[in-house]
């Protein structure tokens, strides 16, 4: 679901969806640090990425364009990860 790529980003992939955050980006963070919720950008703030960890082995997330939403869009679906 949510990786740190060679270069450094996070790549955040669903059902037919992926989302890209560089290093750089202000909304990058290490998946692996996330206990809560988080919303991850692309580069250009095209589309998002919004994950909030359910509990140790599920995480609900939600893709959309544009910027991230404040809080967790409707329609989000949950992955085991």
């Amino acid at each position: 679901m949510a990786k740190i790529a060679g270069d450094g980003s996070v790549d955040v992939n669903g059902p037919g969806t992926s989302v890209r955050t560089p290093r750089t980006h202000q909304t990058w963070a290490d998946p692996k640090t996330v206990t809560g919720e988080h919303c991850f950008e692309d580069y250009n703030g095209s589309k998002y990425a919004y994950v909030r960890v359910l509990s140790d082995t599920q995480l609900a997330a939600a893709f959309g364009t544009g910027r991230c939403p404040t809080s967790m869009p409707a329609g989000a679906q949950t992955f085991h990860r």
